[in-house]
């Protein structure tokens, strides 16, 4: 009972977030939306924008790729897990982004119409 409904704190202020707070996620963290800001510009960031998460600091694309181009010691991504899915330090392609939603299908994938069936018998 006392873990369904206690009282989470933001991650970034540490104050206690109400149940009809409206919030942002990052991983296992919880921000109030005006919390959930770049650590290094300090600008909000909105729901589906790109972000980077780095010791569990959050920057915005920009600051994150100024800050963290030349440092390969990022941990590695499981495919699905942002935009650019998993790139090995040596690719050379841009760096990963950890936006906490992955590329997840629910349910069965659609049937393809098959060129043949477009039902006048004719082809």
């Amino acid at each position: 009972f006392s873990r369904r409904f206690a009282v989470k704190n933001c991650a970034r202020c540490q104050t206690p977030i109400s149940a009809n707070e409206l919030i942002m996620r990052a991983k296992d963290q919880v921000f109030h939306l005006t919390c959930f800001a770049c650590t290094a510009c300090n600008r909000t960031l909105k729901s589906g924008e790109q972000y980077g998460l780095r010791e569990n600091l959050i920057y915005c694309r920009m600051d994150y790729e100024l800050m963290f181009q030349g440092d390969f010691s990022l941990p590695s991504m499981s495919p699905g897990m942002g935009p650019h899915g998993a790139h090995s330090p040596g690719s050379g392609g841009p760096i990963p982004f950890y936006n906490g939603v992955g590329a997840v299908q629910k349910g069965r994938p659609r049937k393809r119409k098959s060129p043949m069936s477009d039902g006048d018998g004719c082809p």
